[in-house]
């Protein structure tokens, strides 16, 4: 009966790109200097609408609050994929007023990072509530960072919630009726295909929900249970995270503002990459987003084998980064050859 009623989101999907696109709205004109590497046609930017309505449907499953409070961010995102705040000071300052609220509000905190002199802070609910609001901003923006290639964004997302899924064999109560995760995951297959075949991206508002959703599910499932280890926490959110944080650090390096978009994340350096050593280019978008994320699925599947683990979790942090590095080294020498060799 649930994937029944799930399978309904497929026409509803339909209708809502046709309605958007008839009426030349909500859509993503691909054209900016950080888009350039994607497609040209015009993609209804309608993710976050229908995970909303699913969520809005699941009702019951949540604190009213909570709900509203995803409304609320929702609306902050799709105002900026409407152009109707195109400042990314002003979205950000927004970002910054609700995460701290949000966070107050449901009293999120990390009470223990196994240090125990940044633990003193920590004891200090205002350094507490500021602390954890950074990690998520940190996290919501390095998601939309990875929101360039089709399946990468979407595909992580999944990639969190089969871990949290995996988390109840471990015999760890999740904070989520586990039919409505499991329906949530199918939802999200479904975006995954759409979004595969280039018919629907999540933009902003999509992105802004599902990194909302997440952090908070996983930072309540961590209080429930605190002896696992934060850095556990850290293996989930590390991607995007690292992504955004690394390219600030690049920039700056550079002597470039860290605002200022680029080409050369990872995903965008690989999607050069592909593109430049296969002929047949129809589906290279998508399939750099699905070689992306199986490279993050490996640290995650090795973190769930001892989550209570700090020194084992820290230590896949630090060989996953190590990767990234290599890995980002090699496509981005790969691309400024290939560009000076066109030059020349």
């Amino acid at each position: 009966m649930e994937i029944l009623f799930n399978l309904l989101f497929v026409p509803l999907i339909i209708l809502i790109n046709t309605l958007l696109k008839k009426n030349n709205y909500l859509l993503n004109y691909s054209g900016l200097k950080h888009q350039t590497y994607t497609n040209q046609k015009s993609v209804p930017l309608s993710g976050g609408l229908i995970i909303l309505v699913f969520l809005t449907i699941n009702f019951n499953n949540y604190e009213s609050f909570f709900l509203i409070s995803l409304y609320l961010f929702f609306l902050i995102a799709i105002l900026g994929d409407l152009n109707l705040i195109s400042s990314a000071s002003i979205r950000f300052f927004l970002q910054i007023i609700f995460v701290i609220f949000f966070v107050y509000l449901f009293n999120l905190n990390i009470s223990d990072l196994r240090i125990e002199l940044f633990n003193i802070f920590l004891k200090n609910e205002i350094f507490n509530y500021f602390f954890v609001a950074f990690c998520i901003l940190v996290y919501v923006n390095g998601s939309n960072f990875i929101d360039g290639n089709n399946t990468l964004s979407i595909g992580y997302y999944i990639i969190v919630l089969l871990s949290i899924l995996h988390l109840e064999n471990l015999g760890i109560s999740l904070i989520f009726d586990i039919n409505f995760l499991n329906s949530f995951l199918f939802l999200l297959i479904i975006l995954l295909i759409f979004n595969f075949f280039n018919k629907i991206y999540l933009g902003d508002n999509g992105i802004y929900l599902l990194s909302i959703f997440f952090a908070f599910t996983v930072l309540k499932i961590h209080s429930v249970d605190p002896y696992i280890s934060p850095y556990f926490i850290a293996v989930i959110f590390w991607y995007p995270s690292f992504e955004i944080l690394f390219s600030f650090i690049r920039k700056i390096k550079a002597k470039n503002s860290p605002m200022n978009a680029d080409n050369n994340h990872l995903h965008q350096l690989v999607f050069f990459y592909l593109t430049n050593k296969l002929r047949k280019k129809r589906y290279i978008n998508s399939l750099t987003g699905l070689s992306i994320n199986c490279l993050n699925l490996l640290p995650i599947i090795i973190s769930l084998k001892d989550i209570y683990n700090t020194k084992h979790q820290v230590s896949i942090l630090i060989t996953s980064t190590i990767i990234y590095l290599i890995f980002f080294s090699l496509f981005y020498k790969y691309k400024k050859t290939s560009t000076l060799k066109k030059i020349v």
